[in-house]
């Protein structure tokens, strides 16, 4: 970082850091969704990608042989995230009798050590007729979950599957969608797990909880950004680039949560204004005052602390990396809890004016 300050300027340093904290941007990632047709694929990859009909991108689901050769769809928040829909089996375009002899699929994906997992989907389906029968809701899920088993014990083809999970793609309070995404994590390269988290819809409420601990990992390499930076013995670099870092962040945070101004505003009945992120939701020069204001004294001392770099190096650079970095992780970390506070409250909102 010295050397780029030397060499290029303040501005190079702080381009060079930005990049660092968005290398998740550049991970691609691919999903295949394969299955019986109308059971539910063109809908799941709707609902994880938060599509709605009549947007761009939305995967047209029905009752029959809706997906007719492998279409590519990517996620709108991200589009190096792919979900491919599979011609489904037993279709008038793919027979089932075809479909064992020609794909082979699970067993290529094991001599590739592809990981995959089956899901079943339209839970909801069946807890509706379970209500309607007069069962207990509470047993058919089990009940689902022995019957594939079973099912699968006789499957030799299957006996290298992952695991198993029961989701709705129509709720959100049932099925094991929480489950379905410790095992992408536990599939997934941390850093590709992360830029899959960054676009992932808030389906559960957990998963406010997962993408607030994938994000404050975030916070460390700030932290260490700003600590560094503020070694530097040029004057004014260290409070312009930790600013830039603490927006940038910032923005982020946003991003992430699904807290954009646009979001809020077409949640009918919701007053925006108790949210703690409402008041980011202006120009970028009035976030840096608004940051400004927020560290209050924090600020004058970083101020200061960068000409006590030119007086004094070597001394001026302990004192300096330390205070800004104590500084950084402590605004960042007090910020991300009120992002996080605001999705859950947002989520909340949501779920009761759907009625679940």
């Amino acid at each position: 970082l010295q050397q780029i300050a030397d060499e290029k300027g303040p501005a190079e340093v702080k381009n060079y850091l930005k990049e660092n904290l968005k290398k998740w941007k550049k991970e691609e990632i691919y999903f295949a969704v394969t299955g019986r047709s109308a059971t539910g694929k063109s809908t799941f990859i709707n609902k994880i990608r938060d599509v709605k009909p009549r947007e761009p991108g939305f995967a047209k689901a029905g009752s029959g042989n809706t997906t007719k050769e492998p279409t590519p769809y990517p996620n709108p928040k991200n589009e190096r995230i792919v979900y491919y829909d599979l011609p489904g089996v037993g279709t008038l375009e793919f027979e089932k009798a075809l479909f064992p002899e020609k794909m082979k699929l699970e067993i290529k994906l094991s001599e590739l050590k592809k990981s995959y997992c089956l899901v079943r989907s339209k839970i909801d389906e069946d807890l509706a007729n379970a209500e309607h029968d007069g069962r207990d809701e509470r047993d058919v899920i089990p009940e689902i979950r022995k019957q594939i088993q079973d099912d699968l014990s006789r499957q030799e083809s299957l006996k290298n599957c992952d695991e198993v999970f029961l989701i709705s793609s129509r709720r959100k309070d049932v099925g094991e969608w929480q489950e379905l995404l410790a095992h992408i994590e536990k599939s997934l390269p941390p850093i590709k797990f992360e830029t899959f988290m960054y676009s992932l819809p808030t389906l559960t409420e957990k998963i406010i909880d997962v993408k607030y601990k994938t994000l404050k990992t975030r916070i460390k390499i700030a932290t260490g950004s700003a600590a560094v930076i503020a070694a530097i013995p040029v004057p004014g670099v260290d409070v312009a680039v930790n600013m830039g870092i603490l927006v940038e962040e910032i923005y982020h945070y946003n991003w992430v949560f699904g807290l954009g101004k646009e979001r809020l505003a077409a949640l009918k009945g919701f007053d925006r204004s108790t949210l703690n992120c409402n008041e980011f939701h202006v120009p970028a020069g009035d976030i840096v005052q608004l940051i400004v204001t927020q560290l209050g004294k924090l600020m004058l001392i970083l101020e200061v602390e960068s000409v006590a770099d030119i007086l004094s190096p070597i001394i001026g650079s302990i004192i300096s990396a330390g205070t800004s970095a104590v500084i950084t992780y402590r605004y960042l970390s007090q910020i991300l809890e009120k992002f996080r506070d605001d999705a859950r409250t947002v989520y909340r909102y949501v779920i009761k004016e759907q009625g679940v």
